[in-house]
Order: C-alpha cells, then structure tokens, then sequence
C-alpha cells in the first residue's frame, strides 16, 4: 500500500526552465520561512491577523515543492515506504532526542530566569492563534505533532535538502539545509526570551534544531524514506508541546 515514504522525482536535473531556475527557488524556499516566521509570529503577534498571515504563509511555503517538481517541471511523483527496521531506529532514535529536550527543559529551562515570561509570551502566541483554551492547545499540539511535522521534512528534507545535494553534494546540502530549517525557529524561540538572551539562549537552542535536522538528513538519505524522519520528529514535537503545555496551563516557569 502507498504510504508517505519517500517522493521520488526523475534522476536527470531539473528539465525545461534549468538549474539557475531551481537554485533561485531553493534559495527562496530557505528565507522565505524565517521571513513569514518574523510577520506572522513577531510582527502581528496576539493580533487578529495572526492566525490568517500564519496559514497563509504555511500554504505558500508547503505548495511551493509540489507547484514546482509536479507542476512546473512536470516531474513525476513516486512514493516509497520504510523498513520496519528503519523505523524502529527512527523512533527510538526520536525518544532519546525526546528525553533530552524534556530533561534540558524541565532540569534547566524551566528555572531560567530567562524563561521568566515565557508562559506569558506563550499565552499571547496561543491567543492569535486561537488555541488559548485546554481544548484548543490539545488541536493545535496533535496538528503540529502530528501533520506539521510531516509537512516540515516533506519541505526541508525531501524538497530542500533532495534537490540541493544535486548541486552541492550531500555533505553540503545537508548542513545548509539545516541552517535553513533552523532559522526560523530563531525568530520562533527569540519570541518567548527577553532580548539579552538572543546569543546566550536563543542561538544555541537554535542550533539543537540545527542538529535535530541534520540527523532527519541523514535518516531519509539513508532509509530513502520519509517516514523514518517524520516519525523521529514527530516524537519530538510531542516532547516540545509537553513543555508548551507547561508552560501554559501547569504553572510554567
């Protein structure tokens, strides 16, 4: 049965519109994010359009890999599945990395004077986007646990990471990807801090994310599939919304 493994393209370059076209538009599919990121989450944040520049953004970002290899090029789409082999690395792969965000927020983070006005940050971020409730949080936890996180290595490592190794190589493609992936979790995790912790907090945990997608690089590139990827970040999505549900509804910090 198909499944959401890995999307496969033709192994010849980019047809009809070349490779300085498809470099333009992996150069944009790395800024545009952190760019959106900034409008949506900083810019208009706990404002009504918060909610509607944020899923605008996600809906340009998402549709850009399918309008350009499927509509653009014209390239066919495949779908691989995954090893239970592969998956069963994934995921406990997903649980050591789960354990660790847990430990570092809950043994450190926590009690960070830093962290201080997080759960209040947070509760304006919720707010926007409509999820200020239990019940709300709970949607909006399954959806970026859960579907985000798929979307997210469909865009970062599939489109992003899959079509710069043509140009760069693997060792390259993947670092760079990686940076793109974590940039606009600067501007995401900056939110919640006050500004002199953006170099001592907000660019190492940065960086964690960084990491985090360097390890899902390796993964897909050698399971040829998605679903090990997606299934290690979507476990550590669940871990991040466990702190979130911290932070907002049990005290916090």
């Amino acid at each position: 049965m198909p499944g959401l493994g890995e999307v496969e393209t033709d192994s010849g370059e980019a047809r009809s519109l070349g490779g300085g076209s498809e470099k333009a538009v992996l150069v944009f599919a790395m800024v545009f994010p952190t760019l959106a990121a900034w409008v949506y989450f900083v810019r208009f944040s706990g404002e009504s359009w918060m909610l509607p520049l944020g899923g605008l953004s996600k809906l340009v970002q998402f549709g850009l890999p399918l309008a350009w290899v499927w509509l653009i090029l014209r390239q066919p789409i495949r779908v691989r599945g995954a090893s239970r082999d592969g998956l069963l690395f994934a995921g406990l792969l997903g649980l050591a990395i789960s354990a660790s965000c847990l430990g570092l927020y809950y043994g450190y983070l926590k009690h960070h004077p830093a962290f201080r006005d997080a759960p209040e940050a947070l509760g304006e971020k919720l707010t926007g986007l409509g999820a200020d409730s239990l019940g709300g949080f709970i949607l909006i936890a399954v959806f970026y646990s859960v579907v985000h996180s798929f979307l997210e290595e469909y865009y970062w490592r599939w489109f992003v990471y899959g079509r710069a190794r043509r140009y760069i190589g693997r060792a390259w493609a993947n670092p760079v990807s990686s940076l793109g992936f974590m940039a606009h979790h600067v501007i995401v995790i900056d939110a919640f801090l006050p500004d002199d912790y953006f170099w001592t907090l907000a660019i190492p945990l940065s960086l964690c994310v960084s990491f985090g997608g360097v390890i899902w690089s390796v993964l897909y590139e050698r399971t040829g599939s998605l679903y090990g990827a997606w299934l290690s970040h979507a476990l550590v999505d669940v871990a991040l919304m466990v702190c979130g549900y911290d932070m907002a509804f049990a005290g916090g910090a």
